[in-house]
Order: C-alpha cells, then structure tokens, then sequence
C-alpha cells in the first residue's frame, strides 16, 4: 500500500477507504503509545500499488440486475467472498471476481453448468459485456471519492508548496498526506479504466 502501509517494519496494517463517511482509516497489529511515531506517504504512480473495493456486488447489481436465486447460489459457492473484498491492481481485477461477475451476467441455460464454468471466458460477446459492466463498476466507484483525480493534483499543487506549520499547497501535512494517498488510489482505477479501453 503506498500511504500508511505500515508502521514500523515490524507492524502489519491495513487501510481502507470509508466511502459513506470519505475517509480513510488504518488499522495496526499492535497499540501505539501516546506520542509514538509513525508515518504516512504516497509514493506517486507506484506501479505495485492497488485499490481494494469494498462490497463489489452493490455496484454490480445496481449496473445489471441480478435475480436473487442467482445471487443465493453465489452466496453459497466457494466464491462467496470474490467479490467483499477486491484487490484491483492497475492491470485489472483478479480472477475470483471475474468468475463471479461472469457467473452473474450468464443466462439461466448457461448458469445451469455451475460457478465452476465461469472461471475462464465464456464467449467474446459475454466478455464484452463483462467489460462494460466493469468499466461502469469502476467509474461509480471514482464517482464516490468525492473528488477528481484533476481536483486532488490541483489540491496537492494549490498554494505554491510550503506554507508553513507543516503544510503543503496550503493543506496540513496530515491533510496533503490523505489526499495524495487518494490520488494514487484513484490513479489505480483509472488505469484499470485506459487498459480496459474505456
């Protein structure tokens, strides 16, 4: 993770994005003492970095409507949770939530054969779709950042650098450390978007 991807070398953590409330938080493996130190950074257009989205199937379902029987055998497959949690790298989603996304999409006839017939592309016309479905997924998910990626460069510009009391481009360094983590998240999706063509 680039920004607050740990603390220390020797602490696990974990960062994730709470869209409803447009923040961030990160959990530690371990407590920290009052004054203890720790770090932020983004590290800008880091290759390795990833996006994890949170609660996939809200977003497919509100692009393609999906019968709940369909739903309840996805619930009860061993790709329940494909779709929970998704670590979306720059080159696009993993193969788990493929399966499930193209499972969901599937007629009925074709659904028949089972989740385990999705695990590969089934047809040009389906995976075209899929991309479609994808590219929609991720714009909403940009949608719901609350800003652009152009507003988030334009903030982290603003104010010509340093102003002081720990600021840059006018934004505290906490503040400046949060919204340049946001940019590379967003950067991680909009690759995904110019690799799918969209």
């Amino acid at each position: 993770m680039s920004i607050l991807h740990r603390f220390g070398c020797r602490t696990q953590s974990e960062v994730s994005y709470n869209y409803f409330g447009d923040s961030y938080s990160v959990v530690a493996s371990r407590e920290f003492k009052k004054g203890e130190q720790y770090y932020g950074f983004a590290e800008a257009n880091n290759p390795h970095d990833v996006y994890v989205m949170t609660d996939m199937l809200r977003w497919v379902t509100a692009v393609r409507t999906v019968g709940q029987s369909r739903l309840d055998a996805l619930r009860a497959s061993a790709l329940a949770v494909s779709l929970q949690q998704v670590v979306i790298q720059r080159a696009g989603f993993p193969a788990e939530a493929l399966q499930a996304i193209r499972f969901l999409m599937a007629s009925d006839k074709e659904a028949a054969a089972g989740i385990s017939s999705f695990s590969k592309p089934v047809s040009p016309d389906q995976e075209a779709q899929l991309a479609l479905v994808l590219a929609d997924v991720v714009r909403r998910e940009l949608e719901q950042l609350g800003s652009s990626l152009q507003e988030d460069m334009a903030l982290l510009n603003g104010g010509g650098g340093s102003g002081g009391g720990g600021r840059k481009g006018g934004l505290l360094a906490a503040e400046a450390a949060a919204v340049a983590f946001r940019l590379e998240k967003k950067r991680v999706l909009t690759a995904v978007l110019q690799g799918m063509g969209a």
